[in-house]
């Protein structure tokens, strides 16, 4: 507790109880605009927009803050170059949010009604701007600081600005109403994160790009820059596909109050309004590689099969039973169990490269190196490739990476994925991409196993096209 009073312009807090208090009060004097010697003033954002001036707080200030270790203390004072920062700051929301306005008016209406403060968070790469709010902080929101240097960085931040509006929003309507009964497992798959989500966490994420692909639709539709029509109708594609994969089993979930039902088709009545809308074709194509691909990275890290079959599976492979099996002696797959695998990162570094290779200032960046993991986390050089539609090569460097993984459990699911997309529509290896498409963690352990009972690694796809034969599967 603190007594505070304010008399000849000056505001003192004391703590209260001062018997054996060693701490001096604390005194500011006005004007609050300048600082003294017990205040900082806050930094803020004069923003001269379109539809009147605004001021926005940067909150770089103080304990109450959402940022990593990686950026400090939570009560160290402002970095210095603060002046800089600001103007970093107004000049990318002076971009964003008149654009905002133009192609998705009810979004930047969302922002205007909630937006009050920003949290600089740091840098990020190319196409991985993080941000974030609290359940209990409306107004406030944290994003990667911004460094003038990033592709389609106006359209990429009104997309975050409308990302956390949702965010701020759904917080707001969940304080005064239930969505769902109390279930905090985490047993839920979404295209967007890497591990596994809880019930609460999906529909804020579902209700969050929704709003995202609302605008990056209106982009596309209203004006887009010529340099930027590939990304926008990628993004659109992307989170469209997306909330078209999680909507429909969202709508099932037991947990859904009546009135989160309601929410989950209202979202899902207003996704399928534009599933038609036509969409460049290679960026429909990448939305859809990239939406498989990260559902068969996740169950790959995430699923795990019954670890009896994978003993007698390696036990038969031992045995030299590689005879394709009838159908009535094939082993049947139980359903596996999920048990979230905390090493599974970067699980949409395609979908990343996929961006860059849109833009083409960064598509001349990840054709100029040969180490596509320093511009992108996560990223191979097979990749790459894989992309570029250099199959074999592609096919080569993933099988290389599978044989070569050294760590004591089994190798990365993004490997055993790519591998998967190389070998479609190859008829010698149908039953390899039946068995990585519809078991991808039995593959992977399966293989694992193997090779820790094997003098030498043997071939991942010998393996998955074994197991397609053997195994009768989903």
């Amino acid at each position: 507790m603190a007594d505070v009073s304010f008399s000849a312009r000056t505001l003192t807090l004391a703590l209260s109880g001062t018997a054996g208090n060693n701490h001096a009060p604390l005194r500011i004097e006005q004007p609050l605009s300048k600082p003294s010697v017990h205040w900082q003033v806050p930094q803020v954002l004069p923003l001269d927009l379109a539809d009147g001036p605004r001021d926005v707080v940067l909150h770089d200030m103080g304990p109450y803050r959402m940022q990593g270790k990686a950026w400090g203390r939570p009560d160290s004072p402002p970095a210095p170059g603060r002046e800089k920062v600001t103007r970093q700051w107004t000049e990318i929301m002076e971009r964003a949010w008149p654009l905002l306005a133009r192609v998705d008016p009810s979004g930047a209406e969302d922002v205007s009604a909630c937006l009050r403060s920003i949290e600089p968070l740091p840098p990020s790469r190319p196409f991985r701007w993080h941000s974030a709010t609290t359940e209990d902080g409306m107004g406030g929101m944290a994003a990667s600081q911004p460094t003038g240097a990033e592709p389609a960085a106006a359209a990429q931040f009104a997309a975050v600005l409308t990302h956390e509006a949702q965010h701020s929003k759904l917080s707001a309507l969940l304080h005064m109403y239930s969505l769902h009964v109390a279930d905090v497992a985490y047993r839920f798959y979404v295209p967007w994160r890497d591990d596994p989500r809880p019930l609460r966490g999906v529909l804020h994420g579902v209700y969050a790009f929704t709003g995202v692909a609302r605008f990056w639709r209106g982009h596309l539709l209203n004006g887009c820059s010529l340099e930027e029509k590939g990304l926008a109708a990628f993004e659109f594609a992307l989170r469209r596909r997306q909330l078209l994969v999680v909507l429909p089993k969202l709508l099932q979930e037991q947990e859904l109050t009546e009135l989160g039902r309601r929410l989950v088709e209202r979202l899902l009545d207003t996704v399928r309004e534009w599933q038609d809308e036509p969409v460049r074709t290679d960026c429909l194509r990448w939305a859809e590689l990239a939406v498989d691909d990260h559902s068969l990275s996740w169950h790959a890290h995430h699923m795990v099969p019954d670890p009896d079959l994978v003993g007698d599976l390696v036990q038969e492979w031992g045995d030299g039973t590689t005879h394709t099996a009838a159908p009535e002696q094939a082993w049947r797959y139980p359903a596996p169990r999920l048990v979230a695998d905390p090493v599974a990162r970067h699980l949409d570094a395609r979908a990343v490269l996929m961006r860059m290779r849109l833009m083409p200032a960064t598509a001349a960046q990840v054709r100029a190196t040969d180490t596509p993991g320093e511009l992108v986390s996560g990223a191979r050089q097979a990749d790459v490739h894989l992309l570029d539609g250099r199959l074999q090569r592609a096919e080569a460097l993933y099988t290389a990476e599978i044989r070569a993984h050294s760590n004591a459990g089994p190798a990365p699911g993004a490997a055993w994925s790519g591998l998967a997309r190389t070998l479609r529509g190859r008829q010698e290896h149908a039953c390899a991409v039946r068995a990585l498409g519809s078991c991808p963690e039995l593959v992977r352990h399966v293989y694992a196993s193997i090779k820790l009972k094997s003098a030498s690694a043997p071939n991942p796809v010998t393996v998955a096209d074994w197991l397609g034969r053997t195994v009768a599967v989903p």
